[in-house]
């Protein structure tokens, strides 16, 4: 998965989670159907250290939030990655500083 800018859908990963999640919805998944089954699917990234895991919640989160349907424990998850700065280090890691602003100014805008 890559990514390509420092906007939260600036991102493979992000772009798949909104797109599925929409999907979803869209054939009939409630809320907590589309959920579930987005954590099984990508399960294999989450709860074990994966560097895209908080880029899964973020995603998540901003997709449920757009359409009035955030869950709490979804909320939960994208701020503690917020909260915990990983996604940042990674931007900074790549000596950019400009991009690590903006990248700083998204995960602002959504905290």
């Amino acid at each position: 998965m890559g990514a390509w800018g420092t906007s939260i859908f600036s991102d493979d990963l992000s772009l798949d989670v909104r797109s599925e999640y929409s999907v979803l919805l869209s054939i009939g998944k409630t809320n907590e159907e589309s959920e579930r089954m987005l954590i099984d699917y990508y399960s294999d990234i989450l709860d074990c250290g994966n560097p895209d895991e908080d880029v899964f919640w973020f995603a998540l989160a901003i997709s449920e939030w757009k359409k009035g349907r955030l869950s709490r424990f979804v909320q939960e998850k994208a701020l503690y990655f917020l909260e915990n700065g990983k996604d940042l280090e990674r931007w900074n890691s790549k000596g950019n500083e400009k991009n690590y602003k903006k990248r700083k100014h998204f995960c602002f805008l959504i905290s």
